[in-house]
């Protein structure tokens, strides 16, 4: 009978710790954001040995945009590649893409890995 009660507790313990057990985050590569309607977001991923000097082709850039602000201020592709030069990995780089035949402007937040 000891036995028995001793087996019924463990399954059970057993029972609970699984059911207990932490969840794996998911890694999300490039997921849109959506904050409301009228803003479309994306967030990304990017590993300095995937980008090289380069992080444009790695955007999702769609055909006709351009980059028009990095972090907050007016700037091209050309002063993206100096900012990307400068971030660390853990930092996020903050781009706003303008073109491409929609109206306003549309944000890129790029995590940079090393």
């Amino acid at each position: 009978m000891v036995y028995r009660s001793i087996v019924v507790g463990l399954l059970g313990a057993l029972v609970l710790l699984v059911a207990a057990r932490p969840r794996a985050p998911s890694v999300l590569v490039a997921t849109p954001v959506v904050a409301a309607p009228s803003d479309d977001a994306a967030v990304v991923d990017v590993s300095r040995r995937a980008a090289g000097d380069d992080p444009m082709p790695l955007l999702g850039l769609r055909p006709g945009e351009r980059v028009a602000a990095v972090d907050g201020v007016a700037a091209d592709s050309i002063a993206l590649a100096g900012r990307w030069a400068r971030t660390f990995p853990g930092e996020y780089l903050d781009i706003e893409v303008t073109g491409g035949g929609v109206a306003s402007a549309r944000r890129i937040l790029v995590l940079v890995h090393p």
